[in-house]
Order: structure tokens, then C-alpha cells, then sequence
């Protein structure tokens, strides 16, 4: 299964020439750059060149670097058994690996805690693919970017924006469009943190002129209002937030992840506006729509329960659920700034309701979980 390959088993066959060996290397990368930008039929039919030679591939490094990117190619499909099963299989091989081996072995395994959400533990692993590639041979424009996705969504803000830099400037140099939009519009978003809002809109509005040049109509115009909504929500212009929001959701299929993103900025916009009954009505709209047997639906799930429970503190049910469920829940997924929010929420209601001692017990758990947050940050940053 999987397109596996034991060495063991492969057949004594004329070795390559120098040429072809060359050729098929170069062909291998070509197959996992069509993985990592998602043109999956098209690595699907480039695949059938790759498994007729793998019977003369008596030079392991070739056979390491197939299996490796076969790993990537099932991990991008969703064949999480079958990835699982490649990696285990790989992992018995480490000590033969070369560092273009190792480079790859750690970005894959960094790619699936990123798809978890497991933030942290993903950038040690793309650290360690780094500290691999000493020739910068290997790191692409959607290595960088994974890395700065990982920094942004633990807010480690200037850091991500330098990798985004980067990825554009690499971008630039090598004639890559593919990953402009998303490189642009996650800028905007870490732009708009650090309170450099004219930057961020010209990030935006620059994509939007790009997309509409190319009388462009699908998901990626959704991406690009969607974070121009997220940054009126930062700037606190909550109506602007909204209406753009609301275009962004016309462009994604009902139930889709980026439809499911869009339901919760708007309920937690709308919170923000004190707007709770239609908050409301929008957190439960996607609720039901979530499949939390999914890693995905799961980490979705806890946050729209925690964002529901917090704006009804003054009901015990409802705080209950959220410091014993909702709470534990994000912290399982490492989703720190959350929890400092909640916490904080939690703070500010005991000391509006002249609670001193439960507001005191909060506060010290905001220290807390603030400073294990800025642990992991750091950690993440060496």
C-alpha cells in the first residue's frame, strides 16, 4: 500500500548513467513541488513515470527521496493511514539518510503537526529541516511560508513577517505566483497586529487589483475579503468587519472550511458590536455544520464552544462549560492566545461583579498561561 518501497526486494538492474540519474532526480523534485502547491492531478499523472523505473532504483538515495515524497503526496490527499505508514517504514532508515533526506523527513513530519495544529512541535521540526539544508538548496516559497504560518498563529508577529519577506522576495526571484495571495494576505494580517494598518490594506487592495485583473471569481477572492474583514476587525471597525465578511462567504461553498472561518469571524464580530443574539445564531449554524470527527472539525469545534460559553458568563452553566470544557479543550491544542483571552474575560466579569478572590484566582491563571505562551514562543524562535 502506498507505493512503498522495501529495499530489500529491489531487483539487481543496470545502474543509471549519470545523466539519467540526474533526470530523474530533477523529475522527483518536479513531482513534490506539484504536491506542495496542490496540483494533485497533475502529480497524479506524472506518477505512472516515476513507479515504472522504480525497479532499476538500486541507488537508495533515489528510493529514499520517492518514498519521502510519496509520504507528502498521500499526507496532501488525505491518506493519513497511509502517510502514517510510509513514515514508520522510513523512520527504521534515518541513520542512511543524506541531509537532503533528512531536510525533507523533518519537513513532512512538520507539515502533518502543522495540519494538527500542533504549532509548536510543527516549527521545531521545520527548524530542524532548516538546520539541514546549509546550502538553502531546498527551502521553497511554501516551506517559508508554512514557517510564518506557524509563527502568526503563535503570535510570534515580527518573526512570521520576516519568513513572509522572505518568501515573497524568493517568490519574486524565481517567478513563483502560486503562493502570492496567501503569502500577501497572511502579511496583511501580521501587519495589522503590529498596528501597521495602511501597510496591510495596501497588501490587500494590491491583491484584489491582481485577482479582479485576472477577471478571477473563485475562492481565493473569498480569501482575500475574508482577511480584509479580519483586518477591520483588528482596526475595531466591526461594521466594515461584517460586510466583508459577508462578500467573502459568497465565494465559498456552504459547509467548506473557509465557510465555517467565515461563520465564526462574523459571530465573533458581531460579539464585539454586542450583537450576542446573532452571534449566537451564527455559532450554532456552524456548529451543527462541523464534522468534529475530523482533527480540523475538532480544533473548530472548541473554539466556536469556547467563543459561544464566553458571552454568557453571568449564567453559571455557561461558565461552568467554559473554564471545565472549553478551556482544557484549547489548551489540549495549544491554542494559547485563546486561553489568555478567555481567562481575561473571565478576570474582568468577577472584578465587574466585586468578586475580588475569583478575580484574583483568574488573573493569576492569565499570568500563568501567559508565561507558558511566551515559553513556547520563544522556544519556537531559537
Amino acid at each position: 500500500m502506498g507505493n512503498i518501497l522495501k529495499f530489500n526486494h529491489v531487483k539487481k538492474a543496470k545502474p543509471f548513467s549519470r545523466k539519467e540519474r540526474a533526470d530523474l532526480h530533477a523529475k522527483l523534485h518536479e513531482w513534490r513541488t506539484l504536491i506542495d502547491q496542490g496540483n494533485l492531478d497533475q502529480a497524479e499523472a506524472l506518477l505512472p513515470q516515476l513507479t515504472k523505473c522504480k525497479g532499476r532504483w538500486e541507488e537508495r538515495d533515489l528510493n529514499y527521496l520517492y518514498t519521502l515524497f510519496n509520504a507528502g503526496y498521500h499526507l496532501a490527499k488525505g491518506d493519513h493511514d497511509v502517510y502514517n505508514e510510509i513514515m514508520s517504514d522510513l523512520e527504521n532508515n534515518t541513520a542512511e539518510f543524506c541531509d537532503e533526506h533528512l531536510h525533507f523527513y523533518f519537513r513532512l513530519l512538520g507539515s502533518r503537526e502543522m495540519e494538527k495544529r500542533n504549532f509548536k512541535e510543527a516549527l521545531k521540526l521545520f527548524y530542524k529541516a532548516e538546520a539541514e539544508d546549509r546550502a538553502h538548496e531546498w527551502a521553497d516559497v511554501g516551506f517559508l511560508y508554512n514557517i510564518a504560518y506557524c509563527l502568526s498563529h503563535i503570535d510570534n508577529t515580527k518573526k512570521a513577517t520576516q519568513y513572509l519577506e522572505m518568501a515573497m522576495e524568493l517568490a519574486e526571484e524565481k517567478k513563483i505566483r502560486v503562493h502570492d495571495i496567501y503569502i500577501q494576505c497572511l502579511l496583511a494580517i501580521n501587519h495589522s497586529k503590529l498596528g501597521q494598518f495602511d501597510e496591510a490594506f495596501k497588501l490587500v487592495n494590491n491583491c484584489l487589483f491582481i485577482e479582479k485583473f485576472k477577471k478571477n471569481t473563485d475562492a481565493s477572492m473569498g480569501y482575500i475579503y475574508l482577511t480584509v474583514g479580519r483586518i477591520y476587525y483588528l482596526y475595531k471597525d466591526y461594521s466594515n468587519s461584517i460586510t466583508y465578511i459577508d462578500i467573502a462567504a459568497k465565494y465559498f461553498t456552504d459547509g467548506s472550511k473557509q465557510y465555517m472561518r467565515c461563520l465564526y469571524a462574523k459571530a465573533q464580530t458581531l460579539f464585539a458590536l454586542g450583537n450576542k443574539k446573532e452571534g449566537l445564531a451564527h455559532v450554532n449554524k456552524a456548529l451543527k455544520k462541523i464534522d468534529s470527527r475530523t482533527e480540523w472539525g475538532a480544533t473548530r469545534e472548541a473554539l466556536l464552544t469556547a467563543l459561544k460559553y464566553s458571552v454568557s458568563l453571568s449564567n453559571p452553566m455557561a461558565m461552568q462549560h467554559l473554564v471545565s470544557e472549553a478551556i482544557p479543550k484549547l489548551q489540549e491544542l495549544e491554542q494559547y492566545a485563546e486561553v489568555v483571552e478567555y481567562y481575561e474575560k473571565i478576570c474582568r466579569f468577577y472584578e465587574e461583579v466585586g468578586d475580588n478572590r475569583q478575580a484574583l484566582k483568574y488573573s493569576k491563571l492569565v499570568a500563568q498561561v501567559y508565561a507558558e505562551y511566551i515559553e513556547n514562543r520563544v522556544a519556537c524562535a531559537v
